[in-house]
């Protein structure tokens, strides 16, 4: 994913240094860092330090990673008697 993080977006608009809201929401700049590029799963109580620290600029749905599934399972005895059972469609 190459797209900036909604908070990283709001830091940069605000002029926030990480430091400085890493040390508002209660840990560390390392963490900070993996959260905005997304390799750190967030805990509940984390997103909402974030959220009522950014006013709300940044919502809980920023932290989602839900993704369409690339490629799907066609289960076994559906579709013409041509294609393979269990076939993986693209």
């Amino acid at each position: 994913m190459t797209d900036l993080h909604p908070l990283q977006s709001y830091l940069d608009r605000t002029g926030q240094k990480r430091a400085d809201f890493a040390e508002a929401i209660g840990i560390g700049v390392p963490s900070l860092s993996r959260i905005i590029n997304r390799k750190q799963n967030v805990k509940l109580d984390l997103i909402e330090r974030i959220v009522v620290a950014t006013g709300f600029a940044v919502s809980a749905d920023d932290f989602l990673t839900v993704s369409p599934p690339q490629r799907i399972l066609k289960p076994a005895g559906q579709g013409s008697g041509s294609e393979t059972s269990g076939a993986i469609l693209s």
